[in-house]
């Protein structure tokens, strides 16, 4: 895992330097609970789809976020918003496979200068299969969007 990584970032670096407007697709890394490939689809300014595979244990997610961005102070250097939003996960376990559903809670900072997004986010998880359970997943990642 630490090998993809480091992989990532080098692949991301030389891009950063690039003043490019960037498109409605990132992609880029999640570290935690999943840690593994992250994806985002801005819908509009204010609606997205984000998604992410993870490889410590195998696991999908899939979430619906509404960004607030009037909610947080910002900053001279980018936007600051939260988010949140229902999901889906599906996680590989050793007994069982789990299907749960989510709600993002989060918060993203887009820079200015660079189409790249920092978040954060804690996630409640509603397990229910095979058991009946309450989890809590999270994690912090970027996304270079292009």
């Amino acid at each position: 895992m630490k090998k993809l990584f480091i992989m990532v970032c080098i692949l991301a670096m030389p891009s950063l330097g690039l003043a490019a407007q960037g498109g409605p697709l990132g992609l880029g890394i999640i570290l935690g609970d999943p840690t593994g490939i992250s994806a985002k689809y801005w819908l509009d300014k204010t609606h997205a789809i984000d998604a992410a595979i993870g490889f410590d244990r195998f696991s999908v997610h899939a979430d619906y976020l509404f960004h607030f961005w009037n909610i947080i102070p910002q900053t001279g250097g980018g936007e600051l918003g939260a988010y949140a939003g229902p999901g889906v996960v599906f996680k590989d376990k050793k007994e069982d496979n789990m299907v749960g559903i989510r709600l993002a809670l989060g918060a993203a900072y887009e820079l200015n200068q660079y189409p790249v997004e920092i978040f954060a986010e804690i996630v409640p998880v509603f397990e229910i299969s095979p058991d009946s359970d309450l989890n809590l997943d999270g994690g912090i990642g970027f996304r270079y969007f292009f």
